[in-house]
């Protein structure tokens, strides 16, 4: 949709996701695509969920206004150090946490696909993503075998997406017993909150409801 919006004006263009590794996207079954898109076209377009590339974003943003005469390239990388490294700092100390779980705790089920990105940079795994609009419920298919993979594998908590539809993550829940998490897309923070301090809340409601253990304070 952005290339169609795009070819309606005459602007610079800077693509953020340059020469980053993308990944395709996940649960996008349940939206109604042209018969004539190539599902190999579509990505998960949702990259600042994994910290490192989120920092490669910022970068090529600055790359690309330098380029276009908007300011000096280092004076852009001098303003990005700071956040770049409370970023970095807050990522290792996240990864240092998750890598330490057993592998069968690094499960996830969602009620949105975008959080592929978030599970790739923490060695996580998407046992199954739904996307679930106003009008596109999961199906009674789709709810049975997520009802299946929560009592396979154990599954403590599921998560949703804080500005979605929970409806079927509860019916679930009260079907299993399993218990709901909420995440944040990242995309609309309010006055009081940053990118990393939104980005703890995710990993933190993620890990506890995963580990079923709370982190103190000191170590999140």
């Amino acid at each position: 949709f952005m290339a169609d919006a795009l070819s309606t004006v005459d602007v610079p263009v800077i693509d953020c996701s340059e020469s980053i590794s993308l990944l395709p996207a996940t649960g996008h079954g349940n939206h109604d695509h042209s018969a004539a898109e190539n599902e190999d076209d579509h990505y998960d377009p949702h990259l600042w969920l994994d910290p490192e590339r989120y920092m490669q974003m910022m970068d090529n943003a600055a790359q690309g206004l330098s380029a276009l005469g908007y300011g000096n390239y280092d004076d852009y990388r001098a303003v990005m150090r700071m956040s770049c490294s409370r970023i970095d700092e807050r990522f290792l100390t996240w990864k240092k946490h998750f890598d330490a779980l057993p592998q069968e705790k690094k499960l996830l089920i969602t009620f949105h696909d975008g959080f592929s990105y978030l599970a790739d940079a923490y060695g996580l795994t998407i046992l199954r993503a739904i996307e679930e609009e106003a009008g596109s419920e999961a199906s009674a298919k789709d709810i049975k075998e997520i009802v299946e993979l929560i009592r396979e594998y154990d599954i403590p908590m599921i998560f949703v997406e804080e500005n979605g539809s929970d409806a079927t993550a509860k019916a679930i829940q009260r079907e299993t017993g399993v218990a709901i998490g909420t995440l944040s897309m990242l995309m609309s923070p309010d006055d009081s909150t940053d990118y990393i301090q939104r980005d703890d809340n995710n990993l933190k409601v993620i890990y506890e409801g995963l580990s079923g253990e709370e982190l103190p304070e000191h170590e999140e």
